[in-house]
């Protein structure tokens, strides 16, 4: 758990800003903000208890990187070292493409979704 994360702005580019939400040992939940506008353009939550990954980016800031890049970043901040699991709908080709960037794997799949897994991280301890 980040529970020495403050609530707030926690990430900034060019393009968007990340603000931690919530942060609780459940969920950690981040709202994106296209900068040039500081409008909420998306979120991405992570859900401890069950592992999972999910974000959402409004459909009129789609194909854009917008998720790659805030995606990226919350993977980066929250320093998850546990697999994470992603479900997409088998007609999200963006949303597919995203999680093949970022190193998620297929691991099943149902008549309407694919389940990703982010394989664990190497413990680097020496």
């Amino acid at each position: 758990m980040n529970s020495e994360i403050p609530i707030g702005t926690l990430y900034s580019s060019e393009r968007l800003t990340l603000k931690l939400v919530t942060n609780s040992n459940f969920e950690t939940s981040y709202d994106v903000y296209q900068k040039s506008s500081n409008h909420v353009i998306g979120e991405v939550k992570i859900m401890r208890m069950i592992n999972q990954i999910w974000y959402r980016i409004d459909s009129r800031f789609c194909n854009r990187g917008y998720a790659t890049e805030a995606v990226t970043k919350v993977l980066e901040i929250t320093d998850n070292k546990d697999e994470l699991y992603l479900d997409i709908r088998k007609t999200n080709r963006a949303s597919i493409r995203v999680a093949q960037k970022l190193g998620f794997i297929l691991s099943s799949s149902d008549e309407t979704h694919y389940q990703f897994r982010l394989p664990q991280k190497p413990n680097n301890a020496i």
